[in-house]
């Protein structure tokens, strides 16, 4: 899975793979075929690297039917035609289009469309599978749905499938690795649970939904204790100090406290009693958003930072201006290193 915004290079990575762009520099390899490679003047073209693409518009042709436009390939390959018959019917079932093989494809709506696309892909058996944001034409409804069939498609056909998106909870739900990007390179690759877990930098993790990020400086370990793995922290510009997990091993220095908003928990009243000893933190509402069982809140700290938090529908609905406490667990406030501190393998900052 390619994750990242707009313009990060998702989508040309994406193509230099299945050769529609040419890279500058570098190689391509497929199960240790070379397909690229810029040194040695190795470039193969597009139909001969044996894959599937499905494009972000899905690309059908207006004037063939469904079985015309998921045929196509296999008559370029001159395959036989009781051969194309077969395959043809046989993919469209796999994708949930059994009768649909007459059907004009102005005549389907997104999502069809979005399968005959993928039938199309599918059945040449491709070595390897792109799909290029498939879902982002569909209503949110369709698009949660249809995730789910891309993953059931993907694990029963079992062929290898590069998936480019902008959207996290797409990249979570489909991906066995997720490379996320920034400024056309890495900026990490993981499994989706480390990833959620443990961003490596303030970038991954507020793409990823640790959007409460606030300069600090780290000016301790954890503590009398000697809490391993967490340390004190003082939010900058401001005298409040915070115990935070300290994944990256900074152990002093600048640094940026991050915090997913469902893991602020917003209680009404002023509780604080020792600050930096509790993660408490007083706060007054903003604004409130429903989110179906929780709510969440945007509250402003005494101190002036604004952040948001949560709490649970029906239990806790505050007013704009009402007061409230902030309790901020020290497991899931992260520190990390200033994205300008990381730089790729050229030495640029990220």
């Amino acid at each position: 899975m390619l994750l990242g915004p707009s313009g990060c290079g998702k989508t040309t990575t994406m193509r230099c793979v299945v050769g529609l762009e040419r890279a500058d520099t570098g190689r391509i390899t497929v199960a240790g075929r070379v397909l690229f490679d810029a040194a040695q003047l190795i470039d193969v073209p597009p139909n001969k690297r044996d894959m599937g693409m499905v494009f972000q518009s899905y690309a059908l042709w207006p004037h063939k039917d469904v079985f015309g436009n998921v045929a196509f390939p296999l008559q370029m390959k001159r395959r036989p035609r009781a051969e194309i018959r077969e395959r043809v019917h046989e993919t469209l079932g796999l994708v949930g289009l059994d009768g649909f093989a007459k059907r004009n494809v102005t005549t389907l709506s997104g999502g069809q469309m979005q399968r005959v696309a993928l039938a199309r892909s599918l059945v040449m058996d491709p070595t390897i599978l792109l799909l290029d944001e498939p879902l982002s034409n569909l209503d949110a409804k369709l698009r949660v749905h249809l995730r789910h069939e891309l993953k059931e498609i993907q694990q029963r056909v079992g062929v290898t499938t590069i998936y480019v998106t902008h959207d996290q909870d797409e990249a979570l739900g489909l991906a066995d690795r997720i490379v996320v990007m920034r400024h056309g390179v890495v900026a990490q690759d993981d499994t989706p649970p480390r990833l959620y877990r443990a961003p490596a930098t303030p970038f991954v993790a507020d793409f990823l939904g640790m959007g409460n990020q606030f300069a600090a400086v780290i000016e301790g370990d954890g503590g009398d204790g000697g809490d391993e793995g967490f340390v004190r922290v003082r939010l900058e510009g401001t005298d409040i100090r915070l115990l935070a997990s300290d994944p990256s091993g900074l152990g002093g220095g600048p640094g940026v406290v991050c915090l997913r908003p469902d893991a602020a928990v917003v209680r009404p009243g002023h509780h604080r009693s020792a600050p930096a000893e509790d993660n408490e933190l007083a706060a007054r509402v903003l604004s409130r958003q429903y989110q179906g069982r929780r709510l969440r809140y945007h509250v402003r700290l005494e101190e002036g930072l604004d952040l948001f938090g949560e709490a649970e529908a029906g239990l806790i609905e505050l007013d704009p201006g009402a007061a409230c406490t902030l309790s901020l667990p020290a497991a899931q406030l992260l520190v990390l290193p200033p994205d300008d501190h990381v730089a790729d393998p050229e030495g640029r900052p990220r």
